[in-house]
This record gives structure tokens, sequence and C-alpha cells, in this order.
């Protein structure tokens, strides 16, 4: 009996150490079992975070019900485009909750001057969501109505100017005969030198738009010696503008070659092409200069490969 009472304290004493291990093994097992879900979701996450973004990602439209405050969006142009003087195109909007009718305009952004309304200014136009405009002369008249330069196209809801929307960007509108495209292999290839008149972008390029010079060095037997206060004049023999895409090449870092830029009275050598057709494209006068600075091009095909300042002392 004694030997009974013995036995029985140590098998139960036996039997809770087995209930603590077990008890403790299951804990570990699942602690350490849910510390490799969290860490599973981590990697996923990690993972979903480090995707590229999609290049072309879908717009969402805009929500348009009978409670929606009234809105228009320009869709066509909307920025980089490029028309000349007797092209026929079709302008595009759309709106929501419009209607007292719609007043269009172009709104001159190189010149304010320039700026026209297009319809509904004696009190608001049919929204129809598109307009077909003629660049060219009035026919009934002759008369070439609109100037060419950069335009932004607006359209406004009648009686009411904080409902409206304009071109994200401007778009350019060339004189015909201002444009001469080169034809042959040396106008198309080799370095040239110019005024670089604008950068814009169109199916998906960027285009400059270039005034070609020409720099003559004067010595003392040239007639005009005395228009030549540094040793050179430039001439401009054909005000003909040229435009040409720019190389893929170009358009990543910073390949453009400066030599009287300066900024934060620090002088910089190199800017991107970014920078180039901000500073071209700029309507600030203290920027106009940019246009009447001499640019040498390298072309390959009709394509831009470098571009670089003239520096003039």
């Amino acid at each position: 009996m004694k030997k009974n009472k013995g036995i029985a304290p140590i098998a139960v004493i036996l039997i809770l150490l087995g209930i603590v291990i077990i008890g403790g093994t299951a804990y570990y097992a699942g602690k350490n079992s849910s510390n490799f879900s969290q860490n599973e979701d981590i990697l996923v996450n990690t993972e979903n975070d480090n995707k590229a973004p999609n290049p072309n990602p879908t717009p969402t439209p805009r929500v348009c019900i009978p409670t929606t405050p009234a809105w228009i969006e320009v869709t066509t142009p909307n920025g980089g485009e490029i028309y000349q003087i007797g092209d026929v195109t079709t302008f595009k909007w759309s709106s929501c909750n419009i209607d007292s009718g719609v007043v269009g305009e172009l709104v001159g952004i190189s010149n304010q001057n320039n700026s026209k309304s297009l319809f509904g200014e004696g009190g608001g136009s049919s929204n129809t969501g598109e307009l077909s405009v003629n660049f060219g002369p009035i026919p009934s008249t002759g008369v070439q109505w609109i100037n060419s330069g950069t335009y932004k196209f607006k359209v406004s809801k009648f009686g009411d100017n904080t409902v409206f929307d304009s071109s994200d960007d401007s778009f350019t509108l060339n004189t015909k005969s201002a444009v001469e495209n080169p034809t042959d292999a040396a106008e198309k290839n080799g370095k040239h030198i110019g005024y670089i008149k604008n950068i814009v972008f169109s199916n998906g390029d960027e285009i400059v738009t270039i005034d070609y010079i020409q720099m003559n060095n004067c010595t003392p037997n040239v007639p005009n010696v005395g228009d030549c206060p540094n040793g050179f004049k430039i001439l401009n023999t054909n005000p003909l503008t040229r435009t040409f895409s720019i190389s893929s090449s170009l358009l990543s870092g910073t390949p453009i070659k400066m030599q009287t830029y300066w900024q934060n009275g620090q002088q910089i050598s190199n800017i991107s092409v970014a920078t180039l057709k901000s500073l071209i494209n700029s309507t600030s006068p203290t920027l106009s200069y940019w246009k009447t600075i001499p640019f040498w091009i390298t072309l390959n095909n009709g394509i831009i490969t470098d571009i670089s300042e003239q520096y003039l002392p």
C-alpha cells in the first residue's frame, strides 16, 4: 500500500508535465505558423509594390448623373498639335449638366491679341461636343481670320465663367509658306545652325522648328565690316523655318550642351530637352531672348541627334 501511494503522485506529476510540454509545443508551432503567414503577406505586398506602373492606364470616366455639378472637358486639341493655315480639323469636348449652351474661343498664348471667339458669344451655342474648324480664309470674303501662333481651345458655360476647361497645353498654327521641308540629303544630314522657334510634342515625337541662319566671318576686305564689331555677322538669307523630330537618345539625361546658361549663380553646361523646351516655349518676356540664341543641330536622315549652343561674344 505504501508503494502504491508513492507511485500515484509521481504519475500525476508526469501527466501534468506532458500536458505542459504538448501545450508549449503547440503554442510555439502556432506562433511560428502565425509569423510565417504574416511574412507571406509582407512578401506579397513587397512584390506588388515593386511592380512597374501601367504605362497606359485606362482613364477613369468622369461621373455624370443628374446631381453632378456642371463640368466641361476639352479633349481635342489638348496640346502639342501642329496645324497649318488652311487646314480643317475638328475640335471636341465633353460636358455634364450644361443647360445654357456653351461659348468657345481660341486663347492666344504667344500673342494675346490673337485670341478669337469661335462660337456662342451672342448667347451660347448648342452643346454638340464638337466643331469643325477651318484655319483658312473666310470663303465669302477671302479674309484670313486667324494668325499663326500658339493657342489653347477654351469652352465655357454661357453665363457662368466659373465652369470651363481649356487645352492642357498649347497647339501651334503655322503659316504654310513659313515651313520648308528639306528634301535633299545635304539638308537632312550634317550640322546646321539656326534659331529654335519652338519644340512641341506631336504624334509621339518631340518636334523642333528651327530657322536656319548663316554666321559669316568678317575681314577688312568685306564691305560691311563696320557691321561686324565682334568679327562676325549673322545673316538670315532664307526666312523659312524647318521642322525635325528629336532622336529618342536625346530625350533622356542632359545632352544639350550650353555655353551661356547660368542658374543660381552657377554655370550650367548641360540641360535636358525638357528644360530647353520650357525655356524656348516660355511666354515670359524675360525669356524671349531664348528664341534668338543660335544652336547647332546635327541631323541624321532628318532626325536631330545632337543640339549645342553657339557662343556669341
